[in-house]
């Protein structure tokens, strides 16, 4: 069975608290991930790739 990676990252489940979410869990893992994959691996770094969220 195959399985693409936004399938996989919506499978996950997510334990945070309902309260104060502002995107869904799969969404930052994917960018986390693009963001790996790019070469960002600090926070400054991965901030700098990730576009503005105002």
């Amino acid at each position: 069975m195959k399985v693409n990676l936004l399938e996989a990252l919506t499978q996950v489940p997510d334990f945070r608290a309902k309260r104060g979410r502002r995107y869904p869990l799969w969404l930052l893992l994917l960018l986390v991930i693009m963001g790996t994959l790019s070469d960002c691996l600090g926070y400054r770094a991965r901030l700098r790739f990730l576009p503005s969220a105002s």
